[in-house]
């Protein structure tokens, strides 16, 4: 039996520079094109990021062991007259440079200039790769973009396939960070190779800016861990983007109130646990696994995933919503309120659908229904706006203090608008992760009709 490497990629980048990483993936699979069916010449929307991913996306996954090694290396290329495009100033000059190669590769003369037959030089994937397909996610974060790919190869990771991959993008700023465990020693021990890539025709390994060191699973664990609290879109730097990135997508390290990695579930298959707003697979098609969850019948997986969802955005309180008046009675209370108010939401799992609902509301200290809170898609901030934000949200009402900080009386407001608006305030009380994750547990245990919960009222 071959030992099992688990392996992420993790790549951050702005705008221009994550084109030229996605065009740089799409050349080498265009090298391959008779395996990997995708040719450059058919790609759209090139100077696009979103649009770009959307269609290789789908191939990062399904093709991975030729997403790192195809193009043949700068230096041949050089060599052979072409221009290999590493100073190309734009992804679409790096582009046009990618396509006139890739004409050239496909003829069996070269092109029309005479110029030497580069077919045989295409690289081949040095590493004996393992898991059937990647898991491929695309986030944002501010004015960048982290890309992550997370695979398994046996024996050793494909390290001279990455080595080609960096030589062959164009000059430009690439936080980078790769993670390498054996399954040997139980994925205890991890190397990493992390720092700020140039591009211009260096490799991975001997750059001298990127750094190379060796840590413990609960190392990681632990800076997984913070990365809930502090909130993995306040991490600034691309280099500590990238590190977010890769450890995120990992998948559970720390032993905080659950158990530690759980291979057969985020070992060689495309773990759903994510955190933040990371994208798996074509960020274009439909909502992610959390919008899908059947709420009445979560398996232990489905369960894992929610520990992480809730431990990822811990750091969004204290957090705020802007509500308008529910009722005639409720507008009249809202009106009478003051900012620093204490108010008490409800929560009621309904049954739409069959996979279990949340009803959210807030009511004054009379049990007057005030408004309903909205939690989607703003409280889980992602593109998708997943379905499951208001399941969420109920999970951690028993741990927020909710007050109130403005109010809006109808006659402040435009004239067509026939209600109050005011807005609520949602603090988390001083936790501990362990107990809120088993009382989570707990609750999900319960009939519908018994997950009835309510925030914090005045001591």
């Amino acid at each position: 039996m071959p030992n099992f490497h688990k392996n992420c990629l993790a790549i951050a980048a702005n705008d221009e520079d994550m084109c030229k990483v996605l065009i740089r993936f799409a050349a080498n699979f265009d090298a391959h094109y008779e395996k990997t069916g995708l040719e450059l010449r058919y790609l759209r929307y090139t100077d696009d990021v979103r649009k770009l991913y959307q269609q290789l996306g789908g191939f990062i996954d399904s093709e991975y062991p030729y997403a790192f090694a195809g193009t043949p290396d700068p230096d041949d290329v050089d060599a052979a007259g072409f221009d290999s495009g590493l100073t190309a100033d734009s992804a679409q000059a790096y582009l046009a440079q990618m396509e006139l190669l890739s004409e050239a590769i496909k003829s069996s003369t070269g092109n029309a200039c005479s110029a030497p037959d580069i077919s045989g030089m295409i690289l081949q994937p040095t590493a004996r790769h393992m898991s059937d397909t990647a898991c491929v996610r695309l986030s944002r974060r501010g004015s960048f973009w982290v890309l992550s790919v997370l695979y398994s190869t046996a024996w050793v990771a494909n390290h001279e396939d990455l080595d080609s991959f960096f030589r062959g993008l164009p000059k430009g700023l690439y936080g980078v960070v790769f993670y390498d465990a054996d399954e040997s020693d139980g994925y205890e021990k991890i190397d990493a190779a992390v720092g700020l890539h140039h591009g211009g025709g260096h490799a991975l390994w001997g750059c001298s800016d990127i750094k190379h060191k060796c840590m413990s699973r609960d190392d990681l664990g632990s800076y997984q861990l913070s990365l809930a609290f502090i909130g993995s879109s306040r991490v600034s730097g691309l280099v500590e983007r990238a590190r977010a990135g890769a450890a995120l997508a990992w998948g559970i390290c720390h032993k905080s109130g659950f158990e530690g990695v759980d291979e057969s579930i985020y070992g060689d298959e495309s773990p759903n646990s994510v955190l933040g707003e990371i994208v798996s697979g074509f960020e274009g098609g439909g909502y992610s696994r959390y919008a899908c969850l059947d709420w009445l019948h979560l398996t232990e997986r489905d369960l894992k995933d929610i520990d992480w969802l809730i431990l990822n955005n811990l750091h969004q309180f204290p957090w705020f919503c802007h509500c308008m008046g529910w009722s005639a009675e409720g507008i009249e209370c809202i009106e009478r309120m003051l900012p620093g108010d204490s108010v008490r939401v409800c929560a009621r799992w309904l049954k739409p659908m069959g996979v279990g609902g949340v009803s959210i509301f807030a009511n004054n200290d009379e049990g007057v229904a005030l408004a309903r809170v909205e939690t989607t898609p703003r409280f889980l901030n992602s593109w998708e706006g997943p379905l499951a934000s208001a399941q969420l949200f109920a999970c951690l009402l028993p741990h927020l203090k909710v007050s109130v900080t403005e109010v809006k009386p109808r006659k402040s407001r435009d004239s067509y608008v026939d209600s109050a608006y005011f807005t609520l305030r949602f603090d988390l009380e001083p936790i501990d992760v362990g107990e809120v994750l088993e009382g989570v547990r707990r609750l999900l245990s319960e009939n519908l009709e018994d997950r009835t919960m309510f925030s914090k009222g005045e001591e």
